[in-house]
């Protein structure tokens, strides 16, 4: 099962955050603190593209946030106990 971990890991790589999120909403997490971290990645990422697509942040910062999203993305997919 650790082949959808590095599956979603190539995608984050792609900067294909929203096929990531898909595979990873795919996975069954019982950890209700994970399942949370889960739930805010999947809000941070959609707020975050429809606030560059309408203009609210712009370039350099949107890159930057990018960046921190995918970073707290791989560490989640770390954290993940998959068997």
């Amino acid at each position: 099962m650790s082949n959808i971990k590095d599956k979603i890991k190539d995608l984050i790589v792609e900067d294909d955050l929203k096929a990531a999120l898909k595979e990873l909403n795919t996975i069954n997490v019982t950890d209700p603190d994970l399942q949370r971290q889960i739930l805010l990645l999947n809000f941070d990422i959609n707020g975050m593209q429809q606030d560059f697509d309408n203009g609210i942040i712009l370039g350099m910062n949107y890159k930057l946030m990018v960046q921190r999203t995918k970073m707290t993305f791989v560490q989640l997919l770390d954290k993940l106990q998959l068997d």
